[in-house]
């Protein structure tokens, strides 16, 4: 009985620091904007040695009475991973501090730095506090429940902070793909970045291929001071009303700002914008309840938090396999590929046999809507690594891209394809 009770109490001390972190969570983002504001990053950057904490406290430009708390907030940094501690002599028991591969992307001077994306999520987060208050209401999200107004309605009075955060947030993604998946563009005389903004994307790949015409279109007061130039060039409009033709439209963390009806609006769009042959359209997303083998927990849990965040700012989410194989279906998309790009997994499956044949891994017939759960079962090595699944119609190709690289937490809830007419 003592034994059962001892139990008992453990689990409850267990259940009240779980929830404990979960009130308190938000200390660990507040502690890091904290030590962007301060100019911790660059600081130990600069020192280019194991900075001790009393060296530390004297590069920083705050009150003498505050200095004693320094401690305190790196103590909790280090234990979230963003700095470290050696020694800083061999002679010298005392250890310094240091960067991680972390919070060099949290860097001023760093070309992929993520610092504008911190700074701007982090602004004053009052929304949350309005998200009970909404699901009483008839307002389309909780931020307009906060501010009478949508997100859009706010980034367009003062679009700079929203601009510069989503372009700090794709220098990492264009990178990578342009570095990784180069034949993605092979074929291309034309691309138009969709939602593009300033062509933090779409100035790379018009660097690397330099005879592919790229074209960046967003808000006429988004792209309204911005001069083009050699084969890049900036266009005002709609996505919504129209897009301009090119060989293949790219849409980067576009669809998940929208519900599914609009998603399938915009990727009509695409249609009606590439050739009937051989145009493309590529697409980088988040794949939410990604079961590749070894995916973390924090993985998990990011891909949560950008689907409440696409809930509170916008009318979009962030989607799981079904529902992407849903708005493909409904926007009548077809697929093909002929990628080797390094980590891709390439399938080959006609529908109408999907559709027809019948065993037992695979009883059938499948209706059209879940045709594309049969092709990932006649793909043993798409299925073991967990990769992306996309709808199918009309016997065609059909192409699984896993996270591009392993590199960090953003590639392992983020994938991207191709949809080829």
């Amino acid at each position: 009985m003592e034994m059962r009770n001892g139990e008992e109490n453990k689990e409850l001390l267990h259940s009240q620091a779980h929830i404990w972190n979960h009130i308190f969570h938000f200390i660990n983002s507040m502690s890091l904007k904290c030590a962007i504001q301060l100019g911790i990053p660059d600081i130990i950057n600069h020192h280019g040695q194991p900075m001790s904490l009393s060296q530390l406290v004297a590069a920083l430009s705050i009150n003498p009475s505050k200095s004693h708390c320094v401690y305190r907030l790196m103590r909790i940094l280090v234990h979230s991973g963003f700095f470290t501690k050696e020694k800083i002599t061999e002679t010298i028991d005392e250890e310094g501090y240091l960067l991680t591969p972390v919070s060099r992307l949290l860097l001023k001077d760093e070309p992929l730095s993520v610092r504008p994306f911190l700074l701007f999520a982090l602004n004053p987060t009052t929304t949350w506090h309005h998200l009970s208050e909404w699901f009483h209401k008839d307002d389309p999200t909780p931020f307009v429940t906060a501010h009478g107004r949508t997100f859009w309605d706010c980034v367009g009075h003062e679009p700079r902070p929203f601009t510069e955060a989503m372009a700090s947030d794709s220098r990492l993604v264009t990178s990578v793909l342009v570095k990784d998946c180069r034949r993605v563009f092979d074929g291309l005389n034309s691309l138009v970045d969709v939602g593009g903004g300033t062509g933090t994307v779409a100035k790379p790949i018009a660097d690397a291929f330099p005879k592919l015409e790229c074209t960046v279109l967003d808000l006429p007061h988004v792209v309204a001071l911005l001069k083009g130039s050699g084969n890049l060039k900036f266009v005002g409009g709609d996505m919504f009303q129209a897009i301009p033709s090119a060989d293949a439209v790219l849409l980067k963390w576009i669809l998940h700002n929208w519900n599914d009806e609009e998603s399938v609006k915009l990727l009509k769009k695409c249609k009606e914008a590439i050739p009937s042959k051989g145009g493309k359209v590529i697409i980088i997303e988040m794949n939410v309840e990604n079961k590749k083998k070894g995916n973390d927990d924090k993985s998990v849990e990011t891909q949560l938090f950008w689907d409440m965040l696409m809930m509170t700012l916008f009318m979009g989410k962030e989607r799981i396999e079904k529902e992407w194989a849903k708005i493909f279906v409904d926007a009548d998309t077809i697929l093909k590929t002929d990628c080797s790009c390094p980590g891709c997994h390439i399938a080959e499956s006609n529908q109408k046999d999907s559709l027809e044949k019948k065993d037992d891994e695979n009883p059938g017939p499948l209706n059209p809507m879940n045709s594309w759960l049969k092709v990932v079962a006649n793909t043993p090595k798409a299925v073991e690594n967990g990769m992306p699944l996309i709808a199918i119609n009309d016997g065609n190709v059909v192409r699984f891209i896993p996270p591009l690289v392993e590199v960090g937490i953003i590639w392992k809830i983020t994938f991207f394809f191709e949809v080829v007419r």
